[in-house]
C-alpha cells in the first residue's frame, strides 16, 4: 500500500491508503486500484504522538524519577525519565544498560521490595529503600507502583515513581 494526498472536487485534501491488485477479468488481465480514506486514522495518530508528546515533556520536567518496568523476575526498567538517569549517574540516553529495578535497590531493615502485596493490591505506595549506586553515595528513595494487569488478569507491567528524599532523611 501507499500512502497518498487525493484531490477532491470541492479543493479539499484526503489522505488515502492505496492497493493495487492484478485480477483476470474474463479473458483480460486488469489492475484494480483501491483507495481507502486514511484521513482519521492520521488524525488520531496525530493527537496521539501529541499526547505522547505532552506526557513526556511533564514527566522530564518533573523532579521524581518516572518509570515504567516489566512485572516479574527482577522488574526490568523499561523506559525511565531524566530524573532517573541522574539518580543513576547515567550520562548517555543512548547507553542506557539493562537495569533491575530490584538489583538497584535495598532495604534498610533487610527486608525484599512487597511483590506479594504488588501482586495481590495492584499497587505498592512509598517504600523506602537506598539506592545502590556504584559512587558509594547513599541515597534514600521513595518508590510507589501501579500494576497493570492484561485482559486475563496477568501482570503485564508496571509504572511508577521514585522520589530522592535523602536530605529529609537527614
Amino acid at each position: 500500500p501507499w500512502d497518498a494526498l487525493l484531490l477532491r472536487k470541492d479543493g479539499t485534501l484526503v489522505s488515502i491508503s492505496l492497493t493495487m491488485t492484478r485480477k483476470n477479468l474474463g479473458s483480460q488481465k486488469v489492475l484494480v486500484m483501491t483507495a481507502r480514506d486514511i484521513s482519521t486514522k492520521k488524525q488520531i495518530e496525530e493527537q496521539l504522538d501529541e499526547s505522547r508528546e505532552k506526557y513526556r515533556l511533564l514527566t522530564n520536567r518533573l523532579n521524581i524519577g518516572v518509570f515504567r518496568s516489566q512485572a516479574f523476575d527482577k522488574f526490568r526498567l523499561l523506559e525511565i525519565n531524566p530524573v532517573i538517569m541522574k539518580m543513576l549517574d547515567i550520562k548517555d540516553e543512548e547507553g542506557v544498560p539493562e537495569l533491575y529495578l530490584l538489583e538497584l535497590i535495598e532495604s534498610e531493615s533487610g527486608e525484599k521490595f512487597q511483590t506479594d502485596a504488588l501482586y495481590k493490591e495492584g499497587f505498592v505506595k512509598e517504600q523506602l529503600f537506598r539506592l545502590k549506586l556504584d559512587s558509594g553515595e547513599p541515597r534514600i528513595v521513595s518508590i510507589s507502583m501501579i500494576l497493570t494487569r492484561d485482559k486475563k488478569g496477568q501482570p503485564l507491567y508496571c509504572d511508577g515513581i521514585i522520589e530522592d528524599i535523602s536530605l529529609q532523611q537527614k
